[in-house]
């Protein structure tokens, strides 16, 4: 198969061979068209950089599945045109469109630089089980890109209503998982989880093996119209507990974002990870019955999450358990939250424990909370008498020896307080207001949640080099607008 990268080989070939001659080309020469040298050099050189221009190289494309029945993809079986072929960097493992039972996906990693990739050709629906990556190796370097084909945002799509994991990472619990990229997944009315790391019992801390290490999720979407008890998600799994011994499923530099729960009692939840980042979600009518104490975007250890809206839900929308590996504390952050109508609970948590401050391993964490807006909290619609909660923008707990900051952040009609906090937070927390309702803030609407031009939220915030825009991604003013939306 001709790849973009042959063809610049062959145009730089030819560049450099009509460099080493005096020849001049002739007018009206076929091929090079009419001029000198200089002329068809510049050609060349155009032609090179149009190559070069046209987007990233391409691999081979190998072909797999009928569109029925169950399939089982072995990266050490492949074949292309009838020939058995080792995976190259960039080549696609490209799964027809149809609907399969289920998908075994087996052995598929690359161990040189560069990737390779997973993609649909057209619509791919798996309706009586899950996506399984297994094998006798860990994957590494491995697109999932199921976003890619043209007029699908979601190529992979899910709707199997029985138990278990729908698209599960390592489930041999191998761990050693690297570098993996996964896009473009729709579960809908699934009953249980969405996506799944299975390798949250391997022993980190006998054997210094992670069970991942660069994982980004990005453009998916869970959706249930509130029928199964779960709806999807996202389960990274991990613990750590100094009181039991315990460091399993250590997770790191994983990014999660672009993502979208809608309904169900689906959530987004790391066990034992460092240096996350999980930002652009958005939450709409999750946990609608529950009664238990939910977190919805939720991850335990140290990290950053931002740009997160949440609409009618019940639970925490944001909540951060806080550790920091080695002995240097950290701060974890989350900024840019907008929760609306929170049945229970506050827009945000922090809390720590002592069973996460284990010796010459790990230490306590501080906290920070920027530019969160909270309105409506605490509505208690569905909430059993006797089982109401103080419901602002910030909880905070026990922390272990950290402390929680908070800034710039609002809260509208929260319920049984008048602060935007729910605990202590430090001597540098400032600029932060409450109103009885909309009155006083001046809110344009509940949609955008942006203040009117004579809002006193407007200038009342203060600065924080971590607090560069706002929920829309436009650039806070100096001095900022209090809340999650600038002015």
């Amino acid at each position: 198969m001709t790849t973009l990268r042959n063809e610049q080989i062959e145009s730089n070939e030819l560049l450099n061979e009509i460099a080493s001659t005096d020849v001049t080309v002739a007018a009206g020469t076929d091929g090079l068209l009419a001029g000198n040298l200089q002329d068809a050099l510049q050609l060349l050189a155009s032609r090179i950089k149009a190559l070069e221009d046209a987007g990233p190289q391409t691999g081979r494309i190998i072909p797999v599945g009928t569109g029925t029945g169950v399939l089982a993809i072995d990266g050490d079986q492949l074949s292309l045109n009838g020939n058995p072929i080792t995976l190259q960097a960039n080549d696609v493992i490209e799964i027809q469109a149809g609907t399969y039972q289920w998908i075994d996906m087996s052995n598929v990693t690359f161990f040189g630089a560069g990737v390779v990739y997973v993609k649909n050709n057209g619509l791919v629906i798996i309706n009586e089980g899950g996506f399984n990556l297994n094998g006798n190796v860990p994957v590494k370097n491995v697109v999932f890109d199921f976003a890619s084909f043209p007029g699908l945002e979601y190529g992979l799509k899910n709707t199997f209503t029985g138990p278990n994991e729908r698209f599960h990472i390592d489930t041999h619990s191998m761990g050693g998982y690297e570098n993996i990229t996964i896009r473009g997944l729709e579960f809908v009315n699934v009953w249980d989880r969405g996506i799944r790391l299975g390798s949250h019992s391997v022993d980190y801390l006998n054997t210094g093996k992670k069970a991942i290490s660069g994982l980004l999720i990005e453009k998916c979407r869970f959706i249930s119209d509130n029928t199964p008890e779960w709806g999807g998600g996202i389960d990274l799994g991990g613990e750590l507990n100094y009181e039991t011994g315990t460091d399993k499923g250590y997770i790191e530099n994983v990014v999660i974002r672009d993502i979208q729960l809608i309904g169900g009692d689906g959530q987004i939840s790391l066990g034992n990870a460092n240096n996350y980042e999980i930002y652009n979600i958005t939450v709409d009518k999750v946990n609608p019955t529950a009664t238990h104490h939910a977190r919805i975007v939720f991850a335990q250890g140290w990290g950053k999450i931002h740009h997160i809206k949440g609409v009618e839900h019940y639970g925490n929308l944001t909540c951060q358990w806080v550790f920091t590996r080695g002995n240097v504390p950290a701060e974890a952050l989350v900024s840019n939250v907008i929760a609306y109508k929170s049945r229970k609970y506050s827009a945000t948590e922090f809390q720590s424990f002592q069973r996460f401050l284990w010796p010459n391993r790990t230490t306590f964490c501080h906290g920070k909370a920027l530019g969160i807006t909270a309105i409506d909290m605490g509505t208690n619609i569905g909430v059993p008498a006797g089982n109401e909660y103080t419901s602002t923008a910030v909880d905070v707990y026990n922390m272990a020896g950290g402390e929680v900051t908070v800034k710039d952040t609002l809260a509208i009609h929260p319920y049984n307080t008048t602060a935007v906090n729910n605990g202590p937070i430090s001597a540098a927390s400032s600029n932060n207001l409450v109103y009885a309702d909309n009155t006083g803030a001046k809110l344009i609407d509940f949609i955008s949640f942006k203040p009117a031009s004579d809002s006193p939220l407007i200038g009342a915030g203060i600065t924080d080099a971590d607090l560069t825009d706002d929920y829309y991604g436009a650039l806070r003013a100096l001095p900022p607008t209090v809340g999650a939306v600038e002015g």
